[in-house]
């Protein structure tokens, strides 16, 4: 879509999550900290657990907060730039998969996507977000998205209408249909 590596917030935060629900933010720096801000702003009652600069929350205390409540999602930046953190994603999410399997991961993946290793299926990722500008090395003006079956299902059952319209899934999945049927009816 066209936009920046923040529209991807945009389209998680409109989309994912509805106002009142649970997040946990796994604070690394300050595009952790935006992340949050932007949740905020879409009515998401967030919990962030800070690490020390130049450090990441560790998995004991992801697992002990995980336990206490039930959140909708989880969000980590892969790579903060500001810090330069980077998170253990595998770990993770297997962690998340264990201790609470029904919440969705989202990862910040603006300045590791195509530089640091990201197997989305193998790790049962649920959201990359990234962009065109940083660690792709591309000229700026495209946020990219990925998301699991699980959190288009997530979508699917809001129950209220997303609070965005450009960043709105409802106009952008269609077009995602319209691409693989072409491609099929090639049969590319």
């Amino acid at each position: 879509i066209s936009g920046s590596g923040t529209l991807g917030w945009d389209l998680v935060s409109a989309n994912l999550v509805e106002a009142g629900e649970d997040v946990l933010v796994l604070g690394t720096g300050y595009f952790s900290d935006a992340f949050q801000d932007c949740l905020e702003l879409y009515g998401a009652k967030v919990t962030s657990l800070k690490a020390p600069v130049g450090s990441r929350p560790q998995l004991p205390e992801i697992e002990k907060a995980l336990s206490e409540k039930k959140y909708k999602m989880i969000t980590v930046t892969h790579v903060d730039t500001a810090t330069g953190v980077l998170s253990a994603l595998q770990k993770l999410s297997a962690l998340v998969h264990k201790v609470s399997p029904d919440t969705l991961i989202i990862v910040d993946g603006v300045c590791s996507v195509a530089c640091e290793e990201i197997d989305f299926d193998a790790w049962k990722l649920d959201g990359v977000i990234t962009a065109s500008q940083k660690a792709i090395g591309c000229p700026a003006g495209l946020s990219i998205s990925m998301f699991s079956g699980r959190a288009m299902k997530a979508f699917q059952s809001r129950k209220s209408p997303p609070a965005s319209y450009f960043a709105s899934f409802k106009n952008w999945t269609p077009s995602k249909f319209y691409i693989l049927d072409r491609l099929e009816a090639r049969k590319c």
